[in-house]
């Protein structure tokens, strides 16, 4: 299926790393190996907004843009509630979380009052591959779950290192052990599209 002007302006807005090469573009998610994919893989064929805007457009403008449908366009997500757990960790442990907060805590009194936009590392996941509703024509979506299998894929397509370095890893429990009934509700509420539309349930992957 073609990508149509609709989903590419708003691909567009969300400022995706680019290839030099323009064989692929990935719009990232945190916290989901984007660390190990663009740092230890990608870096040198990555144009990225943050470093040159005006390069970017540039390559966007004449590169992408004109033939959106040859590119292979791809994310990675994670279950949602353990991807809350991880953004909680990293946080805090960067600082940006003060240490006296629990997780349960912070998802109470914080997270479910703010929602994800309170900082980039909880935003939802659907907005990467979703556009109105339903899905990126031709966006591949990489599962946190099956990271190197997902990843060889990505990697034959546009001629990559298939194995991955392991960076920026979190050191944590299983995310299901941060949980008491009324955050997994918190979180259930705030990432409902994500769960929905990604297939992720508490425990794992719906199968959908």
């Amino acid at each position: 299926m073609s990508m149509g002007a609709g989903a590419l302006k708003y691909l567009e807005s969300l400022y995706p790393d680019l290839d030099a090469r323009g064989q692929w573009a990935c719009v990232g998610n945190a916290k989901t190996a984007q660390k190990s994919i663009m740092l230890g893989v990608l870096y040198g064929r990555q144009v990225r907004h943050r470093r040159g805007p005006r390069n970017w457009q540039a390559v966007w403008d004449n590169v992408f843009a004109p033939r959106p449908d040859d590119v292979l366009w791809f994310t990675f997500v994670r279950n949602p509630f353990d991807y809350v757990v991880s953004a909680f960790h990293f946080l805090q442990q960067r600082g940006e979380i003060a240490s006296q907060w629990g997780f349960q805590a912070y998802v109470h009194e914080v997270l479910g009052v703010e929602g994800p936009s309170v900082n980039r590392h909880f935003r939802e996941q659907h907005l990467t591959c979703t556009f109105e509703g339903e899905s990126v024509p031709g966006m591949f979506v990489g599962r946190f779950e099956h990271l190197q299998r997902d990843w060889a894929y990505i990697a034959g397509r546009i001629g990559a290192q298939h194995v991955l370095p392991h960076r920026n890893q979190s050191t944590h429990k299983r995310y299901t052990e941060y949980y008491d009934d009324e955050s997994r509700e918190v979180v259930a509420k705030l990432y409902r599209l994500d769960l929905e539309l990604l297939g992720y349930t508490f425990d794992g992957e719906s199968g959908r």
